[in-house]
Protein backbone atom coordinates (compact mmCIF):
# COMPACT_ATOMS: atom_id res chain seq x y z
CA UNK A 1 0.00 0.00 0.00
CA UNK A 2 2.72 2.49 0.93
CA UNK A 3 4.72 1.64 -2.19
CA UNK A 4 1.65 2.08 -4.37
CA UNK A 5 0.99 5.45 -2.74
CA UNK A 6 4.58 6.62 -3.25
CA UNK A 7 4.36 5.62 -6.92
CA UNK A 8 0.98 7.32 -7.41
CA UNK A 9 0.64 10.46 -9.57
CA UNK A 10 1.68 13.66 -7.82
CA UNK A 11 -1.86 15.02 -7.98
CA UNK A 12 -3.16 12.07 -5.96
CA UNK A 13 -0.32 12.25 -3.43
CA UNK A 14 -0.85 15.99 -3.00
CA UNK A 15 -4.55 15.39 -2.36
CA UNK A 16 -4.01 12.78 0.36
CA UNK A 17 -1.23 14.81 1.96
CA UNK A 18 -3.26 18.01 2.10
CA UNK A 19 -1.16 19.85 -0.49
CA UNK A 20 -4.11 20.58 -2.75
CA UNK A 21 -7.79 21.09 -2.02
CA UNK A 22 -10.42 18.59 -3.17
CA UNK A 23 -12.49 19.73 -6.13
CA UNK A 24 -16.24 19.99 -6.63
CA UNK A 25 -18.48 20.18 -9.70
CA UNK A 26 -21.58 22.05 -8.55
CA UNK A 27 -23.26 21.70 -11.95
CA UNK A 28 -24.05 18.00 -11.44
CA UNK A 29 -27.58 17.01 -10.43
CA UNK A 30 -29.20 13.82 -9.18
CA UNK A 31 -30.79 11.47 -11.69
CA UNK A 32 -33.84 11.01 -9.47
CA UNK A 33 -35.31 11.63 -6.02
CA UNK A 34 -34.14 9.17 -3.34
CA UNK A 35 -35.08 10.49 0.08
CA UNK A 36 -36.13 13.88 1.44
CA UNK A 37 -33.36 13.84 4.04
CA UNK A 38 -30.62 12.03 2.10
CA UNK A 39 -30.91 13.73 -1.30
CA UNK A 40 -28.66 16.62 -0.25
CA UNK A 41 -25.93 14.24 0.96
CA UNK A 42 -26.17 12.03 -2.15
CA UNK A 43 -25.91 15.14 -4.35
CA UNK A 44 -22.88 16.55 -2.53
CA UNK A 45 -21.21 13.14 -2.67
CA UNK A 46 -21.80 13.09 -6.44
CA UNK A 47 -20.51 16.63 -6.93
CA UNK A 48 -17.29 15.90 -5.02
CA UNK A 49 -14.66 15.04 -7.62
CA UNK A 50 -11.92 13.69 -5.34
CA UNK A 51 -13.40 12.51 -2.05
CA UNK A 52 -16.40 12.71 0.23
CA UNK A 53 -16.59 11.85 3.94
CA UNK A 54 -19.83 10.49 5.37
CA UNK A 55 -20.21 10.39 9.16
CA UNK A 56 -22.63 7.60 10.06
CA UNK A 57 -23.49 7.46 13.78
CA UNK A 58 -25.17 4.29 15.15
CA UNK A 59 -28.49 3.32 13.59
CA UNK A 60 -28.48 5.97 10.86
CA UNK A 61 -28.73 3.49 7.96
CA UNK A 62 -25.37 4.22 6.39
CA UNK A 63 -25.24 0.84 4.60
CA UNK A 64 -28.91 0.03 4.02
CA UNK A 65 -29.80 3.49 2.70
CA UNK A 66 -26.96 5.98 2.18
CA UNK A 67 -24.52 3.50 0.62
CA UNK A 68 -27.29 1.94 -1.45
CA UNK A 69 -28.36 5.29 -2.91
CA UNK A 70 -24.76 6.29 -3.65
CA UNK A 71 -24.17 3.06 -5.57
CA UNK A 72 -27.42 3.43 -7.52
CA UNK A 73 -26.59 7.03 -8.44
CA UNK A 74 -23.06 6.11 -9.51
CA UNK A 75 -24.36 3.29 -11.72
CA UNK A 76 -26.81 5.59 -13.41
CA UNK A 77 -25.47 6.94 -16.69
CA UNK A 78 -27.92 9.84 -16.80
CA UNK A 79 -30.71 8.15 -18.78
CA UNK A 80 -32.74 7.14 -15.73
CA UNK A 81 -32.31 4.71 -12.86
CA UNK A 82 -30.89 1.37 -14.03
CA UNK A 83 -33.03 -1.68 -13.42
CA UNK A 84 -31.51 -4.99 -12.40
CA UNK A 85 -31.89 -6.11 -16.03
CA UNK A 86 -30.15 -3.07 -17.47
CA UNK A 87 -27.30 -3.36 -15.01
CA UNK A 88 -26.98 -7.07 -15.78
CA UNK A 89 -26.47 -6.26 -19.44
CA UNK A 90 -23.02 -4.96 -18.57
CA UNK A 91 -22.26 -8.07 -16.50
CA UNK A 92 -23.11 -10.96 -18.85
CA UNK A 93 -23.19 -14.51 -17.60
CA UNK A 94 -20.72 -17.04 -18.89
CA UNK A 95 -21.82 -18.77 -22.04
CA UNK A 96 -23.87 -15.80 -23.22
CA UNK A 97 -23.29 -14.40 -26.73
CA UNK A 98 -21.63 -11.34 -25.21
CA UNK A 99 -18.67 -13.44 -24.19
CA UNK A 100 -17.90 -14.49 -27.76
CA UNK A 101 -16.49 -11.06 -28.50
CA UNK A 102 -14.56 -8.55 -26.45
CA UNK A 103 -16.31 -6.59 -23.72
CA UNK A 104 -15.69 -2.90 -23.35
CA UNK A 105 -14.73 -1.47 -19.97
CA UNK A 106 -17.97 -0.32 -18.24
CA UNK A 107 -18.49 3.41 -18.06
CA UNK A 108 -18.44 3.43 -14.27
CA UNK A 109 -16.93 0.57 -12.30
CA UNK A 110 -17.33 0.75 -8.52
CA UNK A 111 -15.19 -0.79 -5.80
CA UNK A 112 -16.98 -1.44 -2.50
CA UNK A 113 -14.83 -2.30 0.50
CA UNK A 114 -15.00 -2.65 4.25
CA UNK A 115 -12.67 -3.71 7.03
CA UNK A 116 -14.47 -6.88 8.19
CA UNK A 117 -16.14 -9.74 6.34
CA UNK A 118 -19.28 -9.19 8.44
CA UNK A 119 -19.58 -5.65 7.06
CA UNK A 120 -18.90 -6.92 3.52
CA UNK A 121 -21.75 -9.41 4.02
CA UNK A 122 -24.03 -6.47 4.85
CA UNK A 123 -22.95 -4.70 1.66
CA UNK A 124 -23.65 -7.87 -0.34
CA UNK A 125 -27.09 -8.16 1.26
CA UNK A 126 -27.87 -4.59 0.22
CA UNK A 127 -26.75 -5.28 -3.36
CA UNK A 128 -28.79 -8.49 -3.61
CA UNK A 129 -31.90 -6.79 -2.23
CA UNK A 130 -31.40 -3.95 -4.74
CA UNK A 131 -30.94 -6.31 -7.69
CA UNK A 132 -27.43 -5.04 -8.45
CA UNK A 133 -25.06 -7.70 -9.87
CA UNK A 134 -21.57 -7.87 -8.35
CA UNK A 135 -18.52 -10.02 -7.83
CA UNK A 136 -17.00 -10.64 -4.42
CA UNK A 137 -13.33 -11.29 -3.77
CA UNK A 138 -12.65 -13.51 -0.78
CA UNK A 139 -12.75 -16.98 0.71
CA UNK A 140 -15.93 -19.02 1.03
CA UNK A 141 -15.00 -19.69 4.66
CA UNK A 142 -15.21 -15.99 5.53
CA UNK A 143 -18.30 -15.33 3.43
CA UNK A 144 -21.92 -15.80 4.46
CA UNK A 145 -23.40 -18.82 2.71
CA UNK A 146 -26.02 -16.64 1.01
CA UNK A 147 -23.35 -14.74 -0.92
CA UNK A 148 -20.96 -17.55 -1.89
CA UNK A 149 -22.42 -17.79 -5.42
CA UNK A 150 -21.10 -14.24 -5.98
CA UNK A 151 -17.49 -15.19 -5.21
CA UNK A 152 -15.26 -15.02 -8.27
CA UNK A 153 -14.26 -18.67 -7.86
CA UNK A 154 -17.93 -19.75 -7.95
CA UNK A 155 -18.91 -17.39 -10.76
CA UNK A 156 -16.17 -18.63 -13.10
CA UNK A 157 -16.49 -22.33 -12.21
CA UNK A 158 -18.25 -23.17 -15.49
CA UNK A 159 -15.77 -21.36 -17.71
CA UNK A 160 -12.18 -22.64 -17.83
CA UNK A 161 -10.99 -20.20 -20.51
CA UNK A 162 -8.75 -17.48 -19.12
CA UNK A 163 -9.85 -14.84 -21.63
CA UNK A 164 -13.52 -15.39 -20.79
CA UNK A 165 -12.74 -15.04 -17.09
CA UNK A 166 -10.88 -11.82 -17.79
CA UNK A 167 -13.75 -10.42 -19.83
CA UNK A 168 -16.27 -11.39 -17.15
CA UNK A 169 -14.34 -9.49 -14.49
CA UNK A 170 -13.90 -6.50 -16.80
CA UNK A 171 -17.61 -6.48 -17.60
CA UNK A 172 -18.80 -6.56 -14.00
CA UNK A 173 -19.47 -3.05 -12.75
CA UNK A 174 -19.41 -3.68 -8.99
CA UNK A 175 -16.57 -5.46 -7.15
CA UNK A 176 -16.83 -6.11 -3.40
CA UNK A 177 -14.36 -7.27 -0.75
CA UNK A 178 -12.40 -6.43 2.38
CA UNK A 179 -9.55 -3.94 2.14
CA UNK A 180 -7.02 -6.65 3.00
CA UNK A 181 -8.38 -8.89 0.25
CA UNK A 182 -8.18 -6.10 -2.34
CA UNK A 183 -4.61 -5.38 -1.28
CA UNK A 184 -3.70 -9.03 -1.82
CA UNK A 185 -5.33 -9.13 -5.29
CA UNK A 186 -3.55 -6.37 -7.25
CA UNK A 187 -4.49 -8.03 -10.55
CA UNK A 188 -7.97 -6.54 -10.24
CA UNK A 189 -6.49 -3.06 -10.76
CA UNK A 190 -4.66 -4.14 -13.90
CA UNK A 191 -7.90 -5.53 -15.35
CA UNK A 192 -10.26 -2.76 -14.30
CA UNK A 193 -10.24 0.98 -13.79
CA UNK A 194 -12.44 2.12 -10.93
CA UNK A 195 -14.02 5.55 -11.13
CA UNK A 196 -15.31 5.26 -7.57
CA UNK A 197 -14.41 3.41 -4.38
CA UNK A 198 -16.71 3.44 -1.34
CA UNK A 199 -15.22 2.23 1.93
CA UNK A 200 -17.50 1.36 4.83
CA UNK A 201 -16.11 1.05 8.39
CA UNK A 202 -13.32 3.38 7.28
CA UNK A 203 -12.79 4.66 10.83
CA UNK A 204 -11.44 1.18 11.66
CA UNK A 205 -8.80 1.17 8.91
CA UNK A 206 -5.32 2.56 9.52
CA UNK A 207 -4.00 5.01 6.95
CA UNK A 208 -1.14 2.85 5.56
CA UNK A 209 -3.65 0.06 4.85
CA UNK A 210 -5.80 2.29 2.66
CA UNK A 211 -3.90 5.06 0.89
CA UNK A 212 -2.40 2.71 -1.70
CA UNK A 213 -5.81 1.39 -2.72
CA UNK A 214 -7.21 4.91 -2.91
CA UNK A 215 -4.34 5.95 -5.17
CA UNK A 216 -5.67 3.53 -7.80
CA UNK A 217 -9.18 5.03 -8.08
CA UNK A 218 -10.46 8.34 -9.44
CA UNK A 219 -12.61 9.21 -6.44
CA UNK A 220 -13.39 7.73 -3.04
CA UNK A 221 -16.11 8.00 -0.41
CA UNK A 222 -15.23 7.10 3.18
CA UNK A 223 -18.07 6.09 5.50
CA UNK A 224 -17.49 5.73 9.22
CA UNK A 225 -17.85 7.05 12.74
CA UNK A 226 -14.62 7.91 14.55
CA UNK A 227 -16.56 8.13 17.82
CA UNK A 228 -17.01 4.37 17.75
CA UNK A 229 -14.19 1.84 18.16
CA UNK A 230 -11.08 2.54 16.05
CA UNK A 231 -8.55 0.17 14.55
CA UNK A 232 -6.78 -2.21 16.93
CA UNK A 233 -3.22 -0.96 17.47
CA UNK A 234 -0.61 -2.80 19.54
CA UNK A 235 1.48 0.30 20.27
CA UNK A 236 0.60 2.64 23.10
CA UNK A 237 -0.90 6.02 22.23
CA UNK A 238 2.38 7.67 23.22
CA UNK A 239 4.48 5.41 20.98
CA UNK A 240 2.25 5.96 17.94
CA UNK A 241 1.98 9.73 18.40
CA UNK A 242 3.62 12.12 15.93
CA UNK A 243 6.13 14.23 17.92
CA UNK A 244 5.32 17.88 18.47
CA UNK A 245 7.60 20.63 17.16
CA UNK A 246 9.58 20.70 20.40
CA UNK A 247 10.02 16.93 20.31
CA UNK A 248 11.03 16.92 16.65
CA UNK A 249 13.84 19.39 17.35
CA UNK A 250 15.64 16.52 19.06
CA UNK A 251 16.01 14.99 15.59
CA UNK A 252 16.61 17.90 13.26
CA UNK A 253 16.75 15.68 10.15
CA UNK A 254 13.00 14.98 10.43
CA UNK A 255 10.53 17.88 10.56
CA UNK A 256 7.46 16.27 12.13
CA UNK A 257 5.59 19.59 12.14
CA UNK A 258 4.78 18.99 8.46
CA UNK A 259 2.69 15.98 9.48
CA UNK A 260 1.10 17.84 12.39
CA UNK A 261 0.09 20.58 9.95
CA UNK A 262 -2.09 18.14 7.93
CA UNK A 263 -3.74 16.77 11.11
CA UNK A 264 -1.62 13.61 11.12
CA UNK A 265 -1.09 13.68 14.88
CA UNK A 266 -1.10 9.97 15.70
CA UNK A 267 -0.47 6.93 13.53
CA UNK A 268 -3.26 5.05 15.33
CA UNK A 269 -5.85 7.37 13.77
CA UNK A 270 -7.63 6.44 10.57
CA UNK A 271 -7.42 8.36 7.30
CA UNK A 272 -11.14 9.03 7.75
CA UNK A 273 -10.59 10.77 11.08
CA UNK A 274 -7.62 12.75 9.77
CA UNK A 275 -9.52 14.01 6.73
CA UNK A 276 -12.50 14.97 8.91
CA UNK A 277 -10.19 17.07 11.09
CA UNK A 278 -8.43 18.43 7.98
CA UNK A 279 -11.70 19.60 6.42
CA UNK A 280 -12.65 21.24 9.74
CA UNK A 281 -9.21 22.87 9.91
CA UNK A 282 -9.61 24.27 6.40
CA UNK A 283 -13.15 25.49 7.11
CA UNK A 284 -14.73 23.41 4.34
CA UNK A 285 -18.16 21.79 4.63
CA UNK A 286 -18.85 20.67 1.05
CA UNK A 287 -17.01 17.36 1.44
CA UNK A 288 -18.50 16.15 4.73
CA UNK A 289 -21.97 14.71 5.19
CA UNK A 290 -23.53 13.74 8.52
CA UNK A 291 -26.39 11.27 8.90
CA UNK A 292 -28.53 12.62 11.72
CA UNK A 293 -31.70 10.50 11.74
CA UNK A 294 -31.26 7.28 13.67
CA UNK A 295 -33.82 4.48 13.68
CA UNK A 296 -32.34 2.27 16.38
CA UNK A 297 -32.43 3.75 19.88
CA UNK A 298 -35.57 4.81 21.70
CA UNK A 299 -35.23 8.54 22.54
CA UNK A 300 -34.84 7.73 26.25
CA UNK A 301 -31.76 5.62 25.45
CA UNK A 302 -30.44 8.06 22.84
CA UNK A 303 -30.57 10.97 25.27
CA UNK A 304 -27.27 10.08 26.97
CA UNK A 305 -25.11 9.44 23.85
CA UNK A 306 -26.65 12.52 22.20
CA UNK A 307 -25.66 14.68 25.15
CA UNK A 308 -22.23 13.17 25.79
CA UNK A 309 -20.96 11.98 22.39
CA UNK A 310 -23.01 13.44 19.53
CA UNK A 311 -23.59 17.06 20.48
CA UNK A 312 -22.16 18.16 17.13
CA UNK A 313 -24.20 15.69 15.07
CA UNK A 314 -27.49 16.37 16.92
CA UNK A 315 -29.10 12.99 16.26
CA UNK A 316 -32.87 12.72 16.09
CA UNK A 317 -35.25 9.72 15.82
CA UNK A 318 -36.64 8.72 12.40
CA UNK A 319 -39.08 7.93 14.15
CA UNK A 320 -39.65 4.18 13.83
CA UNK A 321 -42.66 2.59 15.60
CA UNK A 322 -40.63 1.39 18.59
CA UNK A 323 -39.22 4.91 19.03
CA UNK A 324 -42.74 6.23 19.56
CA UNK A 325 -43.67 3.75 22.29
CA UNK A 326 -44.37 5.33 25.66
CA UNK A 327 -44.13 2.06 27.59
CA UNK A 328 -42.10 -1.13 27.30
CA UNK A 329 -44.07 -4.02 25.85
CA UNK A 330 -43.88 -6.25 28.93
CA UNK A 331 -47.56 -7.25 29.44
CA UNK A 332 -47.10 -9.95 32.09
CA UNK A 333 -47.76 -8.97 35.71
CA UNK A 334 -44.73 -8.19 37.88
CA UNK A 335 -43.55 -10.77 40.39
CA UNK A 336 -41.41 -8.37 42.48
CA UNK A 337 -39.95 -4.87 42.63
CA UNK A 338 -37.20 -5.61 40.09
CA UNK A 339 -39.86 -6.58 37.55
CA UNK A 340 -41.53 -3.23 38.28
CA UNK A 341 -38.22 -1.46 37.63
CA UNK A 342 -37.62 -3.33 34.36
CA UNK A 343 -41.10 -2.42 33.14
CA UNK A 344 -40.82 1.24 34.14
CA UNK A 345 -37.38 2.33 32.90
CA UNK A 346 -35.38 2.03 29.68
CA UNK A 347 -31.99 2.95 31.21
CA UNK A 348 -31.24 1.09 34.44
CA UNK A 349 -28.12 0.76 36.60
CA UNK A 350 -28.09 -2.17 39.02
CA UNK A 351 -25.26 -2.05 41.59
CA UNK A 352 -23.46 -5.30 42.34
CA UNK A 353 -21.92 -6.43 45.59
CA UNK A 354 -18.19 -6.40 46.20
CA UNK A 355 -17.19 -10.01 45.73
CA UNK A 356 -13.44 -10.01 45.09
CA UNK A 357 -11.88 -13.20 46.41
CA UNK A 358 -8.24 -14.22 46.88
CA UNK A 359 -6.79 -16.50 44.20
CA UNK A 360 -9.75 -15.72 41.90
CA UNK A 361 -9.23 -13.82 38.65
CA UNK A 362 -10.08 -10.11 38.66
CA UNK A 363 -11.76 -10.76 35.33
CA UNK A 364 -14.63 -12.56 37.06
CA UNK A 365 -17.44 -11.01 39.07
CA UNK A 366 -19.73 -13.76 40.34
CA UNK A 367 -22.36 -11.40 41.70
CA UNK A 368 -22.65 -9.51 38.41
CA UNK A 369 -22.96 -12.81 36.55
CA UNK A 370 -25.85 -13.79 38.83
CA UNK A 371 -27.58 -10.46 38.19
CA UNK A 372 -27.14 -10.82 34.42
CA UNK A 373 -28.60 -14.33 34.43
CA UNK A 374 -31.54 -13.21 36.56
CA UNK A 375 -32.33 -10.32 34.20
CA UNK A 376 -32.11 -12.66 31.21
CA UNK A 377 -34.62 -14.99 32.86
CA UNK A 378 -37.00 -12.07 33.42
CA UNK A 379 -36.63 -10.72 29.86
CA UNK A 380 -37.31 -14.21 28.49
CA UNK A 381 -40.45 -14.43 30.64
CA UNK A 382 -41.68 -11.01 29.47
CA UNK A 383 -41.19 -11.89 25.79
CA UNK A 384 -42.73 -15.36 26.05
CA UNK A 385 -43.24 -17.06 22.68
CA UNK A 386 -42.01 -13.92 20.88
CA UNK A 387 -38.48 -14.34 22.27
CA UNK A 388 -35.90 -14.42 19.45
CA UNK A 389 -32.33 -15.07 20.68
CA UNK A 390 -30.86 -13.08 17.78
CA UNK A 391 -33.04 -10.01 18.30
CA UNK A 392 -34.42 -9.81 21.83
CA UNK A 393 -31.41 -9.49 24.12
CA UNK A 394 -27.62 -9.46 24.11
CA UNK A 395 -24.95 -9.31 26.81
CA UNK A 396 -21.74 -7.26 26.60
CA UNK A 397 -18.83 -8.08 28.91
CA UNK A 398 -15.14 -7.11 28.74
CA UNK A 399 -13.60 -10.51 29.60
CA UNK A 400 -13.96 -14.06 28.30
CA UNK A 401 -13.76 -15.36 31.88
CA UNK A 402 -16.96 -13.48 32.67
CA UNK A 403 -18.58 -14.73 29.47
CA UNK A 404 -17.96 -18.30 30.66
CA UNK A 405 -19.44 -17.55 34.08
CA UNK A 406 -22.61 -16.05 32.56
CA UNK A 407 -22.94 -19.03 30.21
CA UNK A 408 -22.63 -21.38 33.16
CA UNK A 409 -25.45 -19.58 34.95
CA UNK A 410 -27.67 -19.70 31.85
CA UNK A 411 -27.19 -23.46 31.55
CA UNK A 412 -28.54 -23.89 35.09
CA UNK A 413 -31.77 -22.14 34.07
CA UNK A 414 -32.54 -24.87 31.55
CA UNK A 415 -33.97 -22.45 28.97
CA UNK A 416 -32.68 -23.54 25.51
CA UNK A 417 -33.41 -20.22 23.77
CA UNK A 418 -31.31 -18.27 26.29
CA UNK A 419 -28.36 -20.52 25.52
CA UNK A 420 -28.42 -19.16 21.95
CA UNK A 421 -28.10 -15.46 22.81
CA UNK A 422 -24.93 -13.53 21.97
CA UNK A 423 -22.58 -12.83 24.90
CA UNK A 424 -19.46 -11.05 23.71
CA UNK A 425 -17.05 -8.15 24.09
CA UNK A 426 -17.97 -4.63 23.05
CA UNK A 427 -15.45 -4.84 20.19
CA UNK A 428 -17.32 -7.76 18.64
CA UNK A 429 -20.71 -6.15 19.22
CA UNK A 430 -19.92 -3.10 17.08
CA UNK A 431 -22.29 -3.13 14.13
CA UNK A 432 -24.92 -5.24 15.93
CA UNK A 433 -28.12 -4.35 17.74
CA UNK A 434 -30.62 -5.96 20.14
CA UNK A 435 -33.89 -4.87 21.73
CA UNK A 436 -32.30 -5.13 25.17
CA UNK A 437 -28.58 -4.86 25.98
CA UNK A 438 -27.12 -5.92 29.34
CA UNK A 439 -23.63 -4.56 30.04
CA UNK A 440 -21.66 -6.28 32.81
CA UNK A 441 -18.70 -3.98 33.55
CA UNK A 442 -16.89 -6.61 35.70
CA UNK A 443 -14.78 -3.89 37.33
CA UNK A 444 -13.10 -4.65 40.65
CA UNK A 445 -9.93 -2.53 40.34
CA UNK A 446 -9.00 0.95 39.13
CA UNK A 447 -6.83 -0.48 36.35
CA UNK A 448 -9.89 -2.26 34.96
CA UNK A 449 -11.77 1.04 34.82
CA UNK A 450 -8.81 2.51 32.92
CA UNK A 451 -9.03 -0.43 30.49
CA UNK A 452 -12.75 0.14 29.89
CA UNK A 453 -12.20 3.84 29.15
CA UNK A 454 -8.96 3.28 27.24
CA UNK A 455 -10.37 4.30 23.87
CA UNK A 456 -11.43 7.79 24.92
CA UNK A 457 -10.52 11.18 23.44
CA UNK A 458 -11.53 14.80 23.94
CA UNK A 459 -13.49 16.77 21.33
CA UNK A 460 -14.75 20.28 21.96
CA UNK A 461 -14.16 19.90 25.67
CA UNK A 462 -16.24 16.70 25.88
CA UNK A 463 -14.80 13.26 26.66
CA UNK A 464 -15.81 10.76 23.97
CA UNK A 465 -15.71 7.28 25.54
CA UNK A 466 -15.80 5.06 22.47
CA UNK A 467 -16.43 1.76 24.27
CA UNK A 468 -19.29 3.15 26.34
CA UNK A 469 -20.72 4.78 23.23
CA UNK A 470 -20.73 1.50 21.29
CA UNK A 471 -22.20 -0.43 24.23
CA UNK A 472 -25.12 1.94 24.81
CA UNK A 473 -25.93 2.46 21.14
CA UNK A 474 -26.45 -1.27 20.53
CA UNK A 475 -29.79 -1.11 22.42
CA UNK A 476 -33.09 -0.44 20.67
CA UNK A 477 -35.56 -0.49 23.56
CA UNK A 478 -33.74 -0.94 26.87
CA UNK A 479 -30.25 -0.73 28.37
Amino acid sequence: NLHQFICAPKEKRDLLLGQRAPRRNSSLTLSRHYDDVLDDIILRAKQAEDYFLLVGPPGTGKTSRALKFMVEEALNDGTGMPTAESISSSSPAFGSPSHKGSIQQPASSILLMSYTNRAVDEICEMLVDSGIPFLRLGSEYSCDERFRPYLIEKAIADCPKLEAIKQYIIGTRVIVGTTSMMTSKPFIFTLKHFKLAIIDESSQILEPNLIGLLSAVDKFILIGDYKQLPAVVQQSEQDSAIPTISDSQKNASIDMSILQDICLTNCRNSLFERLIHWEDHEGRTDFIGILRRQGRMHPEIAEFPNKMFYRREKLEPVPCPHQLETELDYPLPSQDSLDDTLKAHRMIFIPSEFCKEPNVSDKINANEAEIVVDILRRIHRFYGAQFDPQKAVGVIVPYRNQIAMVRKGIEKLGIPKLEKISIDTVERYQGSQRDVIIYSFTVQNIWQLDFLAGNSFVEGGAIIDRKLNVAITRARKQM
